[in-house]
């Protein structure tokens, strides 16, 4: 993963930004449902 990361500055800028988004998309679609679902704590 940390190359990747360290290369990131020779990447095109719109390149990075659609990456980061879907990253972004896919976080919070995926931290949604763990939020929906009780974050995983047992009641």
């Amino acid at each position: 993963m940390r190359p990747g990361l360290e290369a990131i500055p020779a990447k095109d800028t719109w390149t990075v930004t659609r990456a980061l988004r879907a990253a972004a998309n896919y976080l919070d679609v995926h931290f949604q449902s763990v939020r929906k679902f009780g974050g995983g704590r047992k009641r």
